[in-house]
């Protein structure tokens, strides 16, 4: 016991050093580690204004995924209330700020609207990227501004977690009691970084227990909840010491519960057998389970290349989603989210999940018809059928395909350059808007770009957004009528009508320098539909179309030519 508490002394002494010169950010996941480093700078702000010592701005920062564990995000929530309180009660000038990705760094809109595949097992996890460090690194800029340097931040790394760990934090200079500077120019402190494993769960154990030398923002109760729950063990510690080695990419035992690179989400399967309370995430995992086991199956993907090169070739590969899978993957999504809603009226609570939010949907449905994947408000025909009709889609359970032992090789479609400068594909554009603004009548005018080209003068901002209060509007006012506009065959623009019409009526609004690349993307799409590779592409047909050689497929048009 004293061994513990003399390192409480010596981590709560360092913190109060920092705290009475520096404004201090503390970096908080909600796991054991960082609760508690945040557990000790809480307690040595707080013996500071015991002391009459004025304590510096804390700022907490917290990154959510949207796709936490539900168990994680509800206790993280429940902690940020908890901590809030804890400074207003005791005068601590303390800031939670939450960091979320943007909508199209987000894995619904990433994944489900066709941006890209999920990580997988072996391969890069740039999702920790987009939907952790980027959007905590923006936070961080906008919160602590150009005096972010003049900040020390204070994280829970330890040496003892792995070797790969310690090399690093060696590296880096890493000391309990004395700031370090990053490769960033920040200030650091590292003041747990000698703990060991069972010094955390000591004092977490500690401030359960309510001991007068950990008296903080929390009893941690929860902590112990889940970590044992995500073992499948009784005790927490034991669960958690037995894994040690063993965490999969991301460290996350706990994490996204849509996670593939991890493999299969063993704490989640284990909290759901282990207890009926967990048996809502159910669903959750039986959709993770299905994105691993149909990692191998190459019909569930696009074969037609979204880039083209200079030399104006496609490639012909195993690509992203097909657009039949990522209908089928969000019939899944809106089934849950469905379902959770009946679940959580049933038990007088609110839904525990979201997976699609109303922005969400928007997102995905303009994705969907930029890139030519599907017809415009394809999305919103899928949300009709499952949550206004009733038709659910339950994630089907089954087998694991099996890797193919030679993957297909690439081929190349030629399919030119000439549709660049071809005047009779419609981009980011409004002819019909274009000429009643012409009369005066006009909402939206237009803009050129720095290529020369006209386009619609869409909203902008720093990233793709979708506003919400025009949603909400879309959806009680308009979704019906688009509909049967769509099923009686009507168009006002051609292939690419849902995109133009979220654009025209002010629901998306773009980053400015992204205006240009989506004006040239809606054209290929609209010559794409013009030849016949709209949509749900046979991929027998692509590949009797291309080539293994870029060079013969090039020869073979300039003789026609």
């Amino acid at each position: 016991m004293e061994g513990i508490k003399s390192l409480i002394f010596a981590a709560v002494e360092s913190l109060k050093d920092v705290l009475a010169k520096h404004e201090c950010s503390v970096s908080w996941s909600s796991g054991k580690d960082s609760s508690v480093v945040l557990g000790l700078v809480m307690q040595a702000a707080a013996s500071l204004k015991r002391a009459g010592v004025p304590v510096r701005p804390i700022t907490v920062m917290h990154g959510d995924t949207t796709v936490e564990n539900p168990e994680i995000r509800a206790y993280a929530d429940k902690e940020i209330r908890a901590i809030e309180r804890y400074a207003r009660a005791l005068g601590i000038p303390l800031t939670v700020v939450v960091a979320r990705p943007n909508l199209t760094e987000s894995w619904q809109v990433r994944v489900i609207g066709g941006r890209a595949l999920p990580a997988m097992p072996g391969l890069n996890h740039d999702c920790a990227w987009s939907m952790k460090v980027e959007p905590m690194k923006r936070a961080r800029k906008v919160v602590l501004g150009d005096g972010a340097r003049n900040i020390i931040t204070v994280m829970g790394t330890r040496f003892e977690e792995s070797p790969q760990r310690a090399a690093r934090m060696r590296e880096r200079g890493e000391t309990p009691d004395k700031s370090w500077q990053g490769d960033d120019g920040n200030l650091y402190l590292s003041p747990i970084a000698l703990w060991g494993t069972d010094d955390v769960w000591e004092y977490l154990g500690l401030a359960r227990a309510g001991d007068s030398d950990v008296r903080t923002f929390s009893d941690f109760e929860d902590v112990f909840r889940i970590y044992s729950a995500g073992s499948g063990s009784s005790c927490a510690v034991v669960g958690d010491m037995a894994a040690r080695g063993k965490s999969k990419p991301c460290g996350a035992r706990t994490g996204c519960w849509c996670c593939t690179p991890a493999g299969r989400d063993k704490s989640l399967e284990a909290m759901i057998a282990g207890e009926e309370r967990y048996g809502y995430m159910r669903g959750l995992n039986q959709l993770q389970r299905f994105l691993i086991n149909t990692r191998w199956d190459f019909s569930r993907r696009l074969w037609l290349g979204r880039t083209l090169d200079d030399e104006g070739y496609v490639a012909i590969r195993p690509d992203v989603y097909s657009p039949d899978m990522l209908r089928e993957l969000l019939r899944y999504c809106l089934t849950l989210d469905a379902e959770e809603r009946s679940a959580a009226a049933s038990l007088g609570i609110a839904p525990r999940f979201e997976i699609i939010s109303l922005q969400t949907l928007i997102a995905i449905d303009a994705m969907w018809n930029l890139q030519g994947y599907h017809k415009a408000f394809e999305a919103m025909r899928v949300f009709k059928d499952v949550v206004l009709d009733g038709n659910h889609y339950p994630v089907p359970e089954i087998a694991e395909y099996p890797r193919p032992q030679v993957l297909p090789k690439t081929q190349w479609l030629y399919v030119g350059l000439d549709y660049k400068d071809d005047s009779r594909l419609i981009g980011l554009r409004d002819l019909a808007l274009e000429m009643v603004a012409e009369e005066g009548f006009g909402c939206m005018g237009t803009r050129t770009t720095r290529d020369g080209r006209t386009v619609l003068d869409v909203n902008t901002a720093p990233a793709f957004e979708v506003d919400e209060e025009g949603a909400v509007l879309f959806m009680e006012f308009e979704l019906d009528r688009v509909l049967l506009e769509q099923e009686r065959g009507y168009l006002h623009q051609g292939p690419t009508d849902g995109y133009l019409y979220y654009s025209r009526m002010g629901i998306l609004s773009l980053a400015p320098q992204a205006i240009s690349t989506v004006d040239e993307i809606l054209r290929r799409t609209w010559w794409k539909a013009q030849h016949g590779w709209f949509g749900q592409v046979d991929t027998e047909v692509l590949l009797r179309a291309s080539v293994p050689v870029k060079q013969e497929e090039l020869l073979r048009h300039r003789q026609a030519a």
